[in-house]
């Protein structure tokens, strides 16, 4: 049995793939390549055990995008016997033009081996992303896996326009205060880790801040990390005053504040976002804090922000990934209006009236998703309209009907309720005024 499962897993050329890619030689040593900088790049190829050994083997670099000039486009590997790996006998180069804007950047490898028996070597392609420069952003995930809550924010970045690093501290490790210094400004987001601010990454930050970044951090679970909290209220002017559970989620945004005014924040729990799970009471002790918005159970301040000649930031003591509008809760914050409001205070612009009304047809998301055994879809009208939403499963069946009827322009919500459906993924459709204006995936999961 062994030999016949053998004979069908064996590939009888060689089977060579990239193990590992490694660049050097950037000018300013932060390990990217950024406009200007000429850059070595290094393969490691592996082969497969239940390939055939390869010899005379080569790689040729191509890459199409703009602003990348390849120099040396070809090295040549040592033979790789089946379960071996190889290296070049030389690096490939390229070089950034000046002036190029950050993206990600396609190389394309084109690798070539002989191998006995053959009468012409075996070809086999593959393609690597590589992140060219490095954008004014970085989004520091604490929780990692644990929730994607995170993309509520980096979907909103992306739309406008607004290029990202993702730093996931679980899965890279602390970041320190010299990667910190790289970005102009830097979203820190709480999640569900209870150790999301460790006291080395608080060195960072407040060099980081020191320097005159701007941050804006949302740290549930901050009362837990009692060897922070001279960092926080030296840098943010407040206490930790009281943890206060999973049953407080509605805050409610201070009258006349030039930035957060008419404005309110829902803080999905374990029924929605799934990581509202300890959120933290503030007290104002600095005379550079000015308290935002407030808690309405119980009180206390709930988010502030900090101007000093040095730099602004915006401490929130709950995970403002996880806000959502709700409609019985006039004027409460999506994220596209939450970064409206914070980017008047970080350009100081205090002209900001009442919320917009939805520019445009868009379902929001879904809170919970996955989900069990319904969800909450959020939605924004430009203008009045009558709503429906159509169900479908994979196959492109329609399983349900939702009628939202005629309503307003605004921001509403919907249930739909999984109950008589069976588990797996499900597309909903919503239309208005008989057409067709967006779509969202969900996962019932039972």
């Amino acid at each position: 049995m062994a030999a016949i499962i053998e004979q069908f897993a064996s590939i009888d050329h060689p089977a060579l793939a990239i193990e590992m890619l490694e660049l050097s030689g950037d000018a300013n040593g932060d390990g990217r390549p950024d406009p200007g900088e000429t850059i070595d790049l290094a393969l490691t190829l592996v082969n497969p055990g239940i390939a055939v050994d390869g010899t005379s083997i080569s790689a040729t670099l191509t890459c199409s995008d703009p602003g990348i000039t390849v120099l040396n486009d070809m090295v040549t590997f040592a033979d790789c016997p089946a379960g071996g790996t190889t290296t070049g006998d030389a690096m490939f180069s390229f070089s950034v033009a000046e002036g190029t804007d950050p993206f990600f950047a396609t190389f394309s490898f084109e690798m070539s081996a002989d191998y006995e028996g053959a009468s012409e070597p075996f070809i086999s392609m593959e393609d690597q992303m590589v992140r060219i420069g490095r954008p004014a952003t970085l989004v520091v995930d604490s929780d990692g896996p644990d929730d994607d809550n995170e993309t509520f924010l980096t979907s909103e970045l992306a739309s406008r326009g607004i290029g990202y690093d993702v730093w996931a501290t679980p899965t890279t490790g602390e970041i320190d205060g010299d990667e910190l210094m790289r970005y102009d400004r830097v979203y820190w987001l709480g999640g569900t880790n209870p150790n999301d601010l460790m006291a080395t990454e608080a060195f960072g930050l407040a060099a980081f801040l020191d320097n005159g970044g701007e941050l804006i951090m949302s740290s549930q679970y901050a009362t837990d990390n009692s060897e922070n909290s001279q960092f926080i209220e030296d840098y943010f002017g407040v206490q930790l005053e009281q943890d206060l559970g999973v049953t407080t989620f509605l805050l409610e945004g201070v009258e006349g504040d030039p930035y957060f005014g008419n404005t309110n924040f829902v803080i999905t729990g374990s029924g929605g976002a799934s990581n509202n799970e300890h959120p933290d009471r503030l007290m104002v002790t600095g005379d550079h804090a000015t308290g935002f918005t407030t808690w309405l159970q119980g009180g206390g301040t709930g988010g502030v922000y900090v101007e000093t000649d040095d730099y602004k930031a915006i401490f929130m003591g709950f995970p403002v990934e996880a806000a959502r509008t709700h409609s019985s809760y006039p004027n409460s914050l999506t994220m596209d209006t939450f970064l409206d409001r914070a980017e008047n205070f970080f350009s100081g612009n205090t002209s900001v009236g009442e919320p917009a009304l939805a520019s445009e047809f868009r379902i929001e998301g879904a809170w919970p998703n996955p989900f069990n055994p319904s969800t909450m879809l959020s939605f924004t009208l430009p203008q009045a309209s009558n709503v429906n939403f159509t169900v479908y499963n994979t196959l492109g069946r329609k399983v349900a009907n939702i009628e939202g009827g005629a309503l307003p322009a605004g921001t509403h919500e919907v249930t739909v309720d999984g109950s008589a459906l069976a588990s797996g993924l499900y597309f909903i459709q919503m239309s208005a005024d008989e057409q067709v204006r967006d779509l969202i995936k969900v996962s019932l999961v039972k």
